[in-house]
């Protein structure tokens, strides 16, 4: 058996399939004879195709198996996964980040509209505390069905409980629709920042585990924020359900680590990373839910909590 190089492991294969913009045509079922004036010009129980303008809407097909991916307005423009996936290789191979060990896993959902990439920099490690193991996470999206505009987020994965660290550092996040020119070289910054952001988020982890908290508090955190379930008529409206769910994480993780902002930040990340049973397709779950810790993160309560 040879070894896998990164540069092969990196490999876009996976995204590799055919796709274009195509016209629509709309067909209609005539039960009555249409006229104009006196004059029939489509017979009784005719099928009538009406051809939808270009400048108002196209389908995005997948040419390989003839399935349709989407349908987008004029301003929609096709960048193959391919050619998103394959510039990001170039920047991370002329990165400072270490590719010597990697473990790369790629998924395709809804036929293909929709792509993942995630990288873990098995070398980019820090350990808050002895044993318990963080390592740089890379996750990269993009999609044809307008669900999922294209993202590169570096975070981190613990591997203790395999957490996806979600950070609030919006800084190693890149984001941008596919209504205009799409610029992956604005990346490479961004990838030697992470980095750096990545190591210095030890000595954050290592606060939060001697930052002690009350339940009391972590309860209003979660009910302020992730629990937060506002309605037009009640805008302190909570998600008691899902409160209770993230107070019984943080129950387990304080038996494991104490009671302190670590624990609480764990319990978040554990919600956000372990889908279980979902109404939605987990994969836009997890996506949810990650932004909504983000956002924990971001909040004063929290701030004030890790003070």
């Amino acid at each position: 058996m040879h070894d896998v190089s990164p540069i092969q492991q990196l490999d876009t294969a996976a995204f590799d399939f055919p796709v274009e913009m195509l016209p629509l045509t709309s067909s209609i079922e005539t039960s009555s004879p249409l006229k104009i004036g006196n004059m029939e010009v489509m017979p009784r129980n005719e099928t009538l195709n009406i051809d939808i303008p270009h400048n108002m809407a196209r389908a995005v097909i997948r040419t390989d198996t003839m399935e349709p991916l989407a349908v987008h307005g004029s301003r929609y423009q096709i960048t193959p996964h391919t050619e998103l996936f394959g510039k990001m290789n170039q920047m991370l191979i002329d990165s400072d980040l270490d590719l010597s060990d990697i473990t790369v896993e790629d998924n395709l959902y809804e036929n293909g509209a929709r792509a993942k990439r995630t990288i873990i920099f098995n070398k980019h490690i820090i350990e808050p505390q002895v044993d318990d193991i963080v390592k740089l996470k890379l996750d990269m999206y993009n999609s044809y069905d307008g669900s999922w505009a294209w993202q590169s987020n570096f975070s981190a994965m613990r591997l203790w409980c395999l957490n996806g660290c979600t950070t609030a550092d919006l800084t190693v996040r890149t984001y941008q629709r596919h209504t205009k020119n799409i610029n992956i070289e604005g990346s490479a910054v961004k990838m030697n920042n992470a980095i750096e952001g990545f190591e210095q988020r030890e000595g954050e982890f290592r606060h939060w585990i001697t930052k002690a908290v009350n339940d009391d508090d972590v309860n209003t955190l979660f009910k302020s924020t992730i629990a937060h379930a506002p309605s037009p008529s009640d805008r302190l409206k909570v998600n008691a359900t899902l409160a209770d769910d993230l107070m019984g994480r943080y129950y387990k993780e304080k038996r494991l680590l104490g009671n302190n902002v670590w624990a609480v930040y764990n319990a978040a990340t554990d919600w956000a990373t372990h889908i279980g049973e979902t109404k939605g397709k987990a994969h836009n779950v997890a996506r949810t839910r990650e932004t909504k810790v983000a956002n924990m993160l971001n909040h004063n309560n929290f701030k004030l909590l890790a003070a």
